[in-house]
């Protein structure tokens, strides 16, 4: 009797195992809803390298079967012209959200419940288009979006998960412009002398500072340890 029990319980593990290494997912993400006047309602993104950005991987994703009632409020992903209640996508990056408010509440609240990332990645945010504003996805971050009415409406191009532009750093005639940064060490400028004149926080999106205040010459940018030498208010040979 003992060997058997031996034998089953290598052959659950076994079992076990295989389950596991068939469904390996990279990365989760769930999103939950609240409202004075709801019970709340949840998103849930699946990440893994077999998934598609474009189609329906069904099986993994879950249609979206509506709330009904007074108070009722729907949070979904939006894969083409589906909605979703679980989405499971190639790389989250660029994922819209979609939201129908009720006819009561003006206010939800919205939290990240679940959050884990593949390797190789620091972070995602969660990105308001409307109001500009970008939010660090961190297990147990809560947050408040407020509406201009309580009437139950459809939201479909406000909300996504953030997807970051390229990187890059360029040098204007009196600015200099960062994009797609997403370091968190403060940019620093300096002269060649090793002034600083410019110290400040990093930006989501697009970051411009304004050197229009400063003298012409050379200077020394530096972001997240790499440096740039670039040239403000340079003059023309012409």
């Amino acid at each position: 009797m003992k060997s058997k029990k031996i034998i089953l319980a290598f052959i659950l593990g076994m079992f076990g195992m295989a389950v596991y290494a068939q469904n390996p997912l990279t990365a989760s993400l769930t999103i939950k809803i609240t409202s004075e006047w709801s019970g709340g309602d949840v998103l849930v993104f699946m990440e893994k390298s077999t998934y598609s950005d474009t189609e329906s991987d069904y099986g993994a994703d879950v249609d979206k079967i509506p709330n009904t009632g007074e108070g009722s409020i729907n949070l979904y992903g939006i894969v083409g012209t589906k909605h979703y209640s679980t989405v499971a996508k190639q790389h989250l990056e660029g994922s819209p959200i979609g939201l129908v408010t009720n006819e009561f509440d003006s206010h939800y609240d919205v939290e990240f419940t679940t959050a884990t990332y593949a390797d190789g990645r620091d972070t995602l945010y969660f990105e308001d288009l409307e109001k500009g504003t970008l939010t660090k996805i961190v297990k147990g971050t809560k947050f408040g979006i407020d509406f201009e009415t309580a009437a139950a409406r459809t939201i479909d191009n406000r909300f996504r998960i953030y997807k970051p532009a390229a990187f890059q750093v360029c040098a204007y005639y009196d600015n200099v412009e960062i994009t797609g940064n997403t370091g968190t060490d403060n940019i620093v400028i300096t002269t060649l002398a090793n002034d600083t004149i410019v110290n400040v926080a990093p930006t989501l999106g697009v970051q411009t500072i304004d050197l229009s205040g400063k003298p012409a010459g050379h200077y020394v940018l530096t972001v997240n340890g790499t440096q740039y030498e670039f040239c403000n208010k340079p003059v023309s040979d012409n």
